[in-house]
């Protein structure tokens, strides 16, 4: 396709505009919106995790029931529940990523979450008990625990952002949950990022777009 109609694309999906929309307005198929809108998501998804968090990292998690939006053949009508963590310290870097299913694991959040907390860092949990355990831990090895920490409201509030802004999608498959919650990260950022930094992004990042252009 001309590389303006994936511009124009990108523009309205930064505006999260159904994919009914994007397909009418750009005169492509629903199923091409659909392919576009996912390699989107993949090639945002290579960098939406940070290598590190360091100062005072806020951490929270909440739980989103599994969706099967989309899936044929389902054979069960058991939904498990998906464990979310939210994490965000103040060099603008974020994760928010689905870590665990069922119940909390405690070697995974370390391994993937906890591993990237740099040593000196100051943990601030949101009323989980099991986040607010680590962080006791954590913390004690600090010389200077007295400072007021300041909340984050958009780790604090977590499930309501999340739920607020996947409300246009219309429900959000399981099976994707990872590459939307990488899309919302860029919403939840104190920089702004519009649709020119993505494509630029996308495009001479070599994730996808191949231009001379």
């Amino acid at each position: 396709k001309d590389l303006d109609i994936w511009v124009q694309f990108v523009e309205l999906m930064i505006k999260r505009k159904s994919l009914r929309f994007c397909a009418k307005k750009l005169k492509i198929s629903v199923t091409t919106a659909f392919y576009w809108r996912h390699k989107i998501l993949n090639g945002l998804k290579a960098d939406s995790i940070p290598n590190k968090l360091e100062g005072d990292v806020h951490i929270n998690k909440t739980i989103i029931v599994e969706n099967f939006k989309g899936c044929r053949n389902i054979t069960t009508t058991k939904r498990n529940n998906i464990w979310v963590i939210a994490a965000k310290n103040k060099e603008d870097s974020m994760l928010v990523t689905p870590a665990f299913e069922h119940c909390w694991m405690r070697p995974i959040f370390y391994k993937n979450i906890y591993s990237k907390i740099q040593k000196g860092s100051y943990i601030i949990p949101y009323k989980d008990r099991y986040i607010t355990a680590v962080a006791k831990e954590h913390n004690k090895k600090l010389r200077k625990q007295i400072i007021q920490r300041k909340e984050d409201d958009r780790v604090k509030f977590i499930i309501m952002n999340i739920m607020k802004w996947f409300s246009p999608f219309k429900g959000i498959a399981t099976k994707y949950l990872e590459e939307y919650l990488s899309f919302f990260i860029l919403f939840n950022l104190d920089r702004v990022i519009d649709y020119v930094d993505i494509i630029h992004y996308l495009s001479f990042g070599n994730r996808f777009i191949r231009t001379k252009e």
